[in-house]
């Protein structure tokens, strides 16, 4: 504000410089105030720009926290999932994995593991990023889609329709292959195990 002032004022010193005509005393007077008034408002404007480079800087930086947290969700649901896999091939290589029924238990309550994973994944991917759409070049703040509201609303309801009959169909086959029973259990009892061991009985009959 003093800048702004005192380089305001030099205007008003060079006028009564003007007045006085050949004046070496006022030339010199109007002349520093004129230096100190433009060393001042140049500095001021400077520290202002540091300012808010320093601000741009800090908001351009996510907060650490939620990535830090969401990163080792998705790093160890990936971790528990490989465990997974790699017990149940173990024991189902042996022809035991039905046996255990703890490993069982450990399958199905990893069901929600993958989901896990990739909303943690993409929560490190899009909030770690802002506010930058593309990094350094094109910010969040106009990167938005000029869609409208129902453009965006008809698409969600296309979305979940979509994915409703898909999950609707795959309820019905999952429960459809669970009432007929598992084919490695090489017990006979279920719908898979008796349909492959007929043709083999008539065979034997045959022969």
């Amino acid at each position: 504000f003093l800048g702004a002032a005192l380089s305001a004022g030099t205007n008003i010193l060079f006028m009564l410089l003007a007045d006085a005509g050949h004046d070496m005393t006022m030339l010199y007077i109007v002349i520093s105030v004129d230096n100190l008034s433009a060393g001042l408002a140049s500095a001021a404007f400077i520290a202002f720009l540091s300012q808010q480079i320093k601000l741009a800087a800090k908001n351009s930086i996510p907060k650490v926290a939620p990535l830090f947290f969401a990163f080792r969700i998705m790093v160890g649901a990936g971790v528990a999932m490989l465990f997974v896999f790699l017990m149940a091939f173990y024991f189902t290589a042996k022809r035991t994995s039905f046996k255990k029924r703890w490993l069982l238990w450990v399958c199905f309550i990893s069901l929600p593991l993958p989901w896990i994973a990739i909303e943690a994944g993409w929560f490190v991917a899009e909030f770690g990023r802002q506010p930058w759409a593309v990094g350094g070049i094109l910010p969040t703040s106009l990167a938005s889609s000029n869609l409208t509201y129902y453009d965006v609303l008809y698409s969600l309801i296309g979305f979940i329709i979509l994915y409703s009959v898909l999950l609707v169909i795959e309820v019905y086959l999952m429960l459809k292959f669970v009432r007929l029973g598992p084919s490695c259990l090489h017990t006979g009892r279920y719908h898979l195990e008796q349909a492959t061991a007929k043709p083999n009985h008539k065979q034997t009959e045959l022969i």
